[in-house]
């Protein structure tokens, strides 16, 4: 008889438990970790899509220069500034040059570098980059 008491407790106890669930909402993704990992998937996809542009050759400099900042705001800041030197190197591209100069500048993804970082202001202030020739004279 004390097991028959027990078992429909239990029982009872199932039941109620199960009913306190029923049917519950999914929850949308609204935290922070979520959303992050969302907009690190949109941006993997947009790095899969412009390196496979870059490296269809030189007339494609914009694709390179979106595969950088895509990696640099992916926080994968060496390969960033691999990419940006890339760029720098094959294309003559200021903007990308100025990107590694400050990475260089203040040791973002590489080893601080100031040496680096005045040689390319001064090579992009010969090219007529006047903010990078406030930088040389600092």
């Amino acid at each position: 008889m004390r097991a028959l008491k027990v078992f429909f407790t239990i029982l009872m106890l199932g039941v109620l438990l199960s009913a306190c669930n029923k049917n519950p909402k999914p929850s949308k993704p609204t935290n922070e970790a979520e959303h992050k990992d969302s907009h690190t998937q949109e941006l993997e996809k947009k790095l899969d899509e412009y390196d496979a542009l870059c490296v269809q050759g030189k007339e494609n400099i914009n694709a390179c220069v979106q595969v950088a900042e895509i990696l640099y705001d992916l926080e994968r800041y060496n390969d960033a500034a691999h990419a940006y030197n890339q760029i720098c190197v094959a294309a003559q591209h200021i903007p990308a040059c100025l990107k590694l100069a400050k990475m260089l500048e203040n040791g973002i993804g590489v080893p601080k570098d100031r040496e680096a970082a005045q040689s390319i202001y001064r090579t992009a202030c010969y090219r007529g980059d006047k903010p990078s020739c406030k930088k040389v004279k600092e």
